[in-house]
């Protein structure tokens, strides 16, 4: 499996006046805004989050995954500004409609658009899992699948990069998942069933973390998957359990976990009403506490997966779906046969 690393610490390779600039630091550089350099890395990530209930099955649910301890952000000396908490929850509902703070481009759109409005990229370099295109004057990046369409819209706005780990938990609580790399720390929030908003911070090479967000990243995982080019099948959601047979829920096992690839959503889509979405560690937390319905769980054996729901869903129709990623962010998708909540 190439080794490229999903969550890229920053895009492309610029020369500056004042020299070189590579890697995360590109991003904090003194230059003007519209000259910053936006770089490429590809070390893998490594998911930080899992609870230990995964920990003894990680081979069931995951093949790529090492659980470490997450470093902690250096402390900001200011308070939260109310300009901070704005761009959080402004990065927030636009996330839910596959944009990023800053960018009038989104993702499933084509870069051509971009381009037409924009002219030509800087730079457009294979990394992750795709082409990404760069667009420093812009502070943007876009990475892009085989047929162009955008998949990953990143931000590097410098309100993005006003904000503190404390303002993105002060507006949308605990992460559903932390993941870091050599040079990064990313806070990942579910943004409904097809995107997910990745907070970015810089590491030092010592290991401390930076302070405020490096970039933000707009993610749709369906955009990067090939089946083309596929090497294995598709997983598949068996149902085990039918819905009301042992109370509001259902239970279920994956079939054909792909290898090489974490799995890292769990989704409940109705054909009508509002879907549900957990990741792998929101899942195993339920799974300890019971506490979190709707919603789903992964009991201490890591395999036994289950989907509870209330009273007032009874009569949804929909299908479970679940989405495997590899380090690269390249998706492999499976779903359910349609099931009816009872």
């Amino acid at each position: 499996m190439k080794t490229s690393r999903w969550i890229l610490s920053a895009i492309g390779t610029a020369i500056l006046s004042g020299g070189l600039v590579t890697g995360c630091a590109g991003a904090n550089t003194t230059a003007p805004a519209s000259q910053k350099a936006i770089n490429v890395t590809t070390e893998p990530t490594t998911n930080t989050a899992a609870t230990n209930s995964t920990n003894d099955n990680s081979t069931q649910l995951s093949n790529t995954s090492t659980v470490t301890t997450p470093s902690t952000p250096t402390s900001s000396t200011s308070p939260s500004s109310s300009t901070a908490l704005e761009t959080v929850r402004q990065a927030n509902e636009l996330a839910k409609t596959g944009q990023a703070v800053g960018i009038p481009y989104k993702v499933q759109s084509n870069i051509d658009a971009v381009q037409q409005a924009w002219g030509q990229p800087a730079q457009q370099n294979e990394a992750g899992a795709g082409i990404y295109a760069t667009f420093p004057a812009h502070q943007a990046a876009f990475g892009l699948n085989k047929g162009e369409q955008i998949f990953d819209v990143r931000s590097f706005s410098s309100a993005i990069q006003s904000v503190t780990l404390a303002d993105i938990e002060q507006v949308l609580g605990q992460p559903g998942a932390v993941r870091e790399t050599s040079d990064s720390q990313i806070y990942l929030y579910p943004e409904g069933p097809d995107y997910q908003l990745l907070w970015v911070f810089a590491k030092s090479q010592s290991g401390s973390v930076s302070s405020h967000v490096d970039h933000i990243s707009v993610f749709w995982p369906q955009g990067t998957v090939n089946s083309m080019a596929a090497t294995q099948p598709a997983p598949g959601v068996v149902i085990d359990n039918a819905p009301g047979k042992a109370g509001r829920l259902l239970t279920f096992s994956i079939a054909n976990p792909p290898q090489g690839y974490q799995l890292e959503e769990l989704e409940w889509i109705p054909t009508n009403g509002s879907p549900v979405v957990n990741t792998l560690t929101q899942a195993s937390k339920n799974g300890t506490s019971g506490n979190n319905v709707p919603g789903f769980t992964i009991n201490s054996d890591g395999q036994t997966m289950s989907f509870l729901y209330t009273d007032a869903m009874r009569g949804q129709t929909g299908y479970v779906r679940v989405i495997y990623q590899e380090t690269s962010g390249a998706a492999m998708l499976g779903q359910s046969s349609t099931v009816t909540l009872k």
